[in-house]
């Protein structure tokens, strides 16, 4: 009887079970020794892993230890730490202790036995180690300013060639390249010379008097050879005509500075003044003004200064609405202010009341809200119901013009730019204005000037009493103040005849009372080209009578 052979791979095979009617038979292969053989397979297969356990071919005996994840991690020089539970690889970054070197670029650095940079700085001169000449084989000068060399002379033909000279005398001149010569100055027409070869001294040049005085002149008479001859004031002739763009300064900015004594300089205060501020008699232009009445963009302002510090003020909108107030503001000298504005009567608001046509007979108009829109050369609409004040946006249509900045313009019979193009030489009138020292115009038409107003044309006075000035545009705006005793009529004399189509006459008495203020006069009087009639409805006291007259 033999042993059964070892299997050479052994795995996990099944038992095999006999049946009761099933012949066994032994030897190789025999059915007898199936089972057993299948039994000895299991067991070197057992046998096979444990031996590889206790090797350590396999991981098993030691696996349990990883039920819980163990953290592996590094100090030192370095930090870094994973966890691992043996279900994978892992990894993590590692951070390197700082050596104590700042982070930078270094020429010089210094290392410790780990080969870490402990500390840097740049390189210097000392760092570099003596070498020897045969050491530099490139980068080396050809010149003595490439080694500095400061004690040398550089090779030069030129010299070269003044040594060849060999102590001629004269003055030594470059004559070309690696060449020169001795040479001498030597007398010229109007000039004399003394010791010309330099040889005794320095060569000296003296000129010959031209003949001119010495001094200043505006004008001189040169000779052939440049010098002059004679000289003069310059006179008038002398200037040539210039053309106006060529002055660039010394204009004058104001008629007088131009000596025009037929102009009228229309007063404008700047956009967005205080009225507050404004206590100088006058007429004025006014726009986006501080403290003006409600809605008042842009109209005239009318300044009459009264008794003492005492200030009278009328605004006239650009809706044909007169204003009105007074007061002793700080601004004048007072130690009060302005009365409130108030609204004056208009012919057409005295006609109404007269009439009984006032605002209620038309309130119920707006009982449906009413669309109030615009067209031509603008779009605009709002809805308007009388409960308030009503705004849109007005969008001007084109006029025809691109946009953009022209030097100049056309425009259409409504101010409207409808074309542009660059100034030209023949748009500027000519002549340098400080060469001009006579024959200049003291008058608009004699200079061209169409942009300002004579004053022919635009009559004006201020006084105590009143104020009066025909405005560019044809109208005229009066203003004053009249006494008129208790129930009498004064005849106003207007200081111009005044054509028809009046815009306003208004008459209010005037009071510094506490109660001063604007109140109706009662009545207007019938009005003529040259006067207006105001009658003192009190009859209790004489009264200080405001009026003002804006008309064409």
């Amino acid at each position: 009887m033999t042993a059964l052979p070892n299997p050479q791979k052994p795995g996990w095979p099944s038992i095999t079970q006999y049946e009761v009617t099933e012949r066994l038979l032994g030897g190789p292969g025999g059915p007898l020794n199936r089972a057993p053989a299948e039994l000895l397979e299991r067991t070197e297969f057992l046998k096979k892993q444990i031996n590889d356990i206790v090797s350590g071919a396999l991981v098993a005996e030691y696996a349990d230890r990883l039920k819980t994840p163990r953290n592996i991690a590094m100090t030192g020089d370095g930090s870094w730490s994973v966890t691992f539970d043996g279900n994978g690889n892992v990894s993590g970054a590692l951070t390197l202790a700082s050596s104590g070197v700042t982070a930078g670029s270094y020429g010089m650095v210094t290392v410790d036995a780990k080969g870490r940079v402990t500390a840097g700085r740049q390189m210097q001169a000392v760092d570099v180690p003596a070498l020897d000449w045969s050491k530099i084989t490139s980068g080396k000068p050809t010149t003595l300013a490439g080694y500095g060399i400061t004690d040398a002379q550089p090779l030069s033909a030129d010299l070269t060639a003044l040594s060849d000279l060999k102590g001629s005398v004269g003055l030594y001149v470059n004559t070309g390249p690696g060449t020169c010569a001795a040479r001498s100055l030597a007398a010229g027409q109007g000039v004399t010379v003394s010791n010309g070869d330099g040889k005794n001294g320095n060569p000296t040049v003296a000129l010959a008097n031209s003949g001119a005085a010495a001094g200043s002149y505006g004008i001189v008479t040169v000779d052939t050879m440049g010098r002059v001859t004679a000289g003069r004031q310059m006179q008038t002739a002398d200037v040539p005509a210039l053309d106006w763009s060529k002055i660039t300064s010394g204009k004058p900015t104001t008629l007088a500075g131009y000596g025009i004594q037929d102009g009228q300089v229309v007063g404008a205060l700047p956009d967005g003044a205080d009225l507050d501020k404004a206590v100088v008699s006058g007429c004025h232009y006014i726009s986006n003004p501080k403290n003006a009445p409600a809605g008042v963009s842009y109209g005239v302002l009318s300044v009459m200064r009264g008794a003492g510090d005492t200030v009278i003020q009328f605004v006239a909108g650009i809706t044909g609405r007169v204003w009105f107030r007074n007061g002793n503001p700080q601004a004048s000298g007072g130690g009060g202010k302005f009365q409130n504005w108030e609204s004056l009567a208009t012919i057409t608001d005295i006609e109404n009341i007269k009439s009984g046509r006032d605002a209620v007979a038309y309130a119920n108009s707006l009982k449906t809200p009413r669309n109030i829109s615009m067209t031509g050369d603008g779009s605009w609409s709002v809805a308007f119901d009388g409960s308030g004040n009503a705004s849109g946006a007005l969008t001007l249509a084109n006029s025809g013009v691109s946009a953009g900045s022209y030097g100049m313009v056309t425009v259409d019979a409504k101010g409207r730019v409808t074309a542009g193009r660059q100034m030209q030489a023949a748009d500027v009138p000519a002549l340098d204005w400080s060469k001009i020292t006579s024959g200049k115009p003291t008058t608009l038409d004699g200079y061209g000037i169409a942009d300002a107003i004579p004053q022919a044309a635009m009559p004006g006075s201020v006084g105590s009493e009143n104020i009066w000035q025909r405005l560019p545009n044809g109208s005229v705006f009066c203003a004053g103040r009249v006494n008129i005793p208790a129930g009498g009529t004064v005849t106003v004399a207007l200081p111009i005849s005044m054509r028809t189509g009046f815009a306003a006459i208004i008459a209010v008495p005037m009071s510094v009372s506490a109660n001063a203020g604007a109140y109706p006069f009662g009545g207007a009087e019938p009005i003529d080209m040259s006067s207006i009639k105001i009658k003192n409805h009190y009859t209790y006291s004489s009264l200080v009578f405001a009026y003002l007259v804006w008309g064409a």
